[in-house]
C-alpha cells in the first residue's frame, strides 16, 4: 500500500512536470481524509470548471481514506490554501 500526499494528487491533476509514474495509480493507495478536502479546494481555486472537479473526484475514488481525530481535522481545515502549485 502506498501513502499519497495531497501534492502528489495535485501534480497528477494539474499535469505538472514532476509527478509519479502512471503505474502508481493502479497500486493500492491510502491517504488521510484531507486528500479529498484539499484536492477539491485546490481545484476550485485554480480552475473552477466542472470537468476538473469530476477529474479530482475520479482520481481519489480508488484511494482508501484514513480518518483523522476530529481536533486534527478541524485544525487542518482552518488553514487556508496558500497556492495550488504542488511540490510533488
Amino acid at each position: 500500500m502506498i501513502y499519497i500526499d495531497t501534492s502528489v494528487a495535485l501534480s497528477q491533476l494539474f499535469v505538472e512536470d514532476r509527478k509519479p509514474p502512471l503505474s502508481m495509480w493502479s497500486q493500492p493507495l491510502i491517504a488521510s481524509r484531507l486528500l479529498r478536502v484539499r484536492n477539491m479546494d485546490a481545484i476550485e481555486h485554480a480552475r473552477p470548471e466542472q470537468f476538473l472537479s469530476r477529474m479530482g473526484s475520479q482520481l481519489i475514488e480508488g484511494v482508501a481514506l484514513a480518518e483523522l481525530a476530529p481536533p486534527i481535522l478541524e485544525r487542518a481545515l482552518e488553514r487556508t490554501l496558500p497556492n495550488t502549485r504542488s511540490d510533488a
